[in-house]
């Protein structure tokens, strides 16, 4: 099998040769735009042996507003950009980059973000908060405009830029931040906006419950959303679900994760036999059925074969329960 092969027979509930790998980390500097960003991305493919490609969005993680704003109310003014928009064009060309690249045996998934969670990236945490406090319906009018300009882009990114599917976070549920019945309310429509849409578009999107803040979620905020988004990521050491207590959970539906992917964590800390340990740990826990993937980003400084130890030892998994 090839890297997409592997992906396609995980999500479509059949056994590959192997369990595919799904990781990435963010690009910072000189290497968040351009050709630039491409290569890095392409060259940490080749030097990990990754099966899924995760296409980092860094350089468009700030949504680029028509008007300024510094107030809630600024948010009712903001209209959606030109259809030749740069945050559009730009990012489209890098999805088109990447597959040429790497997208002859690689699936790739492009990073969609709801709309608040833009809002966040663009204003910080903390305005947006104040902002919801100060006029709440002004903050909705804006999650609208940025839903209308969230699903242009996810189209362009589909249909022209070519990619498999799409890996969309899920952010805001932290315990703390809003109650179940205040995020129902507030947030819920517009994932389920996006997911709807990108379950038009792939069978082969991932459902990325973020715990990026290492604070656990609510995680039945998230219930009820597209089920054609089938592969189901979470945060296994935030919110303390392990990989097989993850697909008793989410029935059904192909489970991607098993690394902390924090600096403390085991696959940024420990040797290459405790790793690969770890790792046939984590396969035999589901019978090998699981794309394995960590919670979320990993550290940009993480060294490649790390990850290439993952990839050989899903390897290894299988010749030794084959034997």
């Amino acid at each position: 099998m090839n890297h997409r092969e592997r992906f396609y027979a995980v999500a479509d509930g059949l056994r590959p040769d192997r369990a595919p790998v799904c990781m990435w980390h963010h690009y910072f500097d000189e290497l968040s735009h351009g050709r630039a960003n491409v290569d890095a991305q392409a060259e940490f493919v080749r030097e990990t042996n990754v099966d899924v490609v995760k296409i980092s969005v860094d350089g468009y993680m700030e949504y680029p507003f028509s008007t300024p704003v510094r107030t809630a109310s600024d948010l009712r003014r903001i209209r959606p950009l030109s259809a030749g928009a740069s945050y559009f064009t730009e990012q489209v060309e890098r999805a088109r980059w990447m597959m040429e690249r790497v997208g002859a045996d690689h699936p790739t998934l492009y990073v969609i973000f709801s709309p608040l969670s833009t809002l966040n990236h663009t204003l910080s945490d903390e305005a947006v908060s104040a902002f919801l406090k100060e006029d709440r319906a002004a903050v909705v009018e804006g999650m609208k405009v940025v839903l209308e300009d969230t699903l242009t882009l996810m189209r362009g990114i589909m249909e022209r830029g070519g990619c498999d599917g799409m890996l969309l976070p899920l952010q805001c549920a932290e315990e703390g931040r809003f109650s179940v019945e205040e995020y129902r309310a507030l947030v819920h429509p517009f994932d389920a906006a996006v997911y709807a849409a990108a379950g038009e578009y792939s069978k082969y999107s991932v459902c990325h419950m973020c715990g990026w803040s290492g604070v656990k979620n609510q995680l039945e905020c998230w219930d009820g959303l597209d089920a054609r988004v089938r592969v189901v990521n979470w945060a296994t050491a935030v919110e303390g679900i392990s990989l097989a207590e993850g697909k008793k959970r989410f029935t059904g539906r192909p489970v991607m994760g098993g690394f902390d992917n924090r600096v403390e964590g085991l696959l940024y800390t420990a040797d290459e036999a405790a790793v690969k340990a770890y790792t046939k740990e984590q396969l035999a826990s589901v019978d090998g059925q699981a794309i394995l993937g960590a919670d979320c980003s990993l550290p940009a400084d993480i060294a490649s074969e790390r990850i290439r130890w993952v990839v050989e030892a899903a390897g290894e998994f299988e010749a030794e329960r084959g034997k």
